[in-house]
């Protein structure tokens, strides 16, 4: 899958060891998944929490939350409180990062840096006292969509899409007094150029492919890879198999292409890693009714809406990835390979969103 010689195997190891690690978005961060976490040398993980749609029944329930605003401020604070208590009964080995320094401390210290985020902004419930609110509580990321239309713009896959509300313009103002990174993932193009025109603050597209490669709603043409990199902004490239490639068998290399195209289109310095762990490695392993509720569900958006949904078996992970956060050495091997420079490929496991967090946050 990937050949190095002896000495740029061990060049590799020692440099992602070295590296600041940081992974821009994934879910489900718990203490368990902390040895996972420790094997692939993380050193700091956006941690989402996404409740723009019903995610864990059948196809009806998912349907009837693409549009429903109400309750998600009271999900968001419960697994808040779940997520606290799981960590204060005796997690030490991951801190809450609120800055910069504290992901720098965590690598100094041995630990891993949590940064808690939102994908898609339904737990604002409209309101800018609750931004501020989730700011208090740590939060420093908000994503403004996933799929579909919300409060403040459009998602990709809506038709006609257009661009921010006045709400979404307020938010983008508030986000950037406050110091929060703003996060474009899954925004129809409208939306986004609309913050780009916007804000004062670089942003972050936290786990998407290139168009190019992958043609999905949900990936980045290149005028739209260009406008991040004009922002000082900075691009995670995602492990998802349905934004990497079409068709089986699916590697590693073939999310190293992403890279190598969004280096080429936007520059070394505005790529980084945005996994969407557990994503596709943990709906592989759903077993029974689970399993069938989540095939039902993909068949029936692939009838209505075959534009936007592609698939409709569970496909298995890239290889090389399977292990989750384990497997990140294999990015920097790749990186190795590929023939990037320790410079650079610092700049890409971390070093990227340390430098824009740190602009927007501090």
């Amino acid at each position: 899958m990937i050949n190095l010689s002896k000495e740029e195997e061990e060049r590799a190891i020692a440099l992602h060891r070295e590296a600041i690690v940081i992974d821009l978005h994934s879910h489900n961060v718990t203490a368990e998944r902390i040895p996972i976490l420790r094997k692939g040398g993380v050193t700091a993980v956006f941690n989402c929490q996404s409740y723009e749609e019903y995610s864990g029944g059948s196809v009806e329930e998912y349907e009837s939350s693409i549009y429903r605003y109400d309750g998600f401020a009271k999900r968001a604070l419960k697994d808040l409180d779940a997520l606290f208590s799981e960590f204060e009964k005796g997690c030490v080995d991951m801190v809450l990062a609120l800055k910069a320094d504290d992901i720098k401390e965590a690598k100094k210290r041995g630990k891993i840096a949590m940064i808690l985020a939102f994908e898609g902004a339904k737990s604002l419930e409209g309101t800018l006292y609750l931004l501020r609110t989730y700011y208090r509580l740590g939060f420093r990321l908000i994503q403004f969509n996933h799929n579909y239309r919300n409060q403040l713009s459009d998602g990709c896959v809506e038709r006609n899409a257009a661009g921010l509300t006045n709400f979404g313009v307020d938010v983008v103002r508030e986000m950037n007094k406050l110091g929060m990174l703003i996060d474009l993932m899954h925004l129809a193009e409208p939306g986004f150029l609309d913050v780009l025109e916007l804000t004062n603050d670089p942003v972050i597209v936290s786990h998407v492919g290139s168009r190019t490669i992958r043609n999905v709603k949900q990936n980045l043409t290149d005028n739209m890879i260009k406008a991040v990199a004009e922002n000082g902004g900075v691009i995670g490239t995602v492990f998802s198999p349905l934004l990497v490639k079409k068709d089986l068998p699916m590697t590693i290399n073939d999310i190293l292409d992403h890279i190598d195209y969004f280096v080429k289109v936007a520059g070394i310095d505005h790529i980084a890693i945005g996994t969407d762990f557990p994503g596709s490695c943990a709906r592989i392993k759903l077993r029974g009714h689970r399993r069938e509720q989540h095939l039902a569900m993909l068949r029936h958006f692939n009838k209505i809406r075959p534009e936007d949904y592609q698939r409709v078996t569970i496909t298995p992970p890239p290889e090389g990835t399977e292990n989750m956060w384990a497997d990140l050495p294999n990015v920097t091997r790749g990186l190795v390979a590929r023939g990037y420079s320790d410079e650079e490929i610092k700049k890409i496991l971390g070093g990227n969103i340390l430098r824009v967090f740190a602009k927007v946050v501090d």
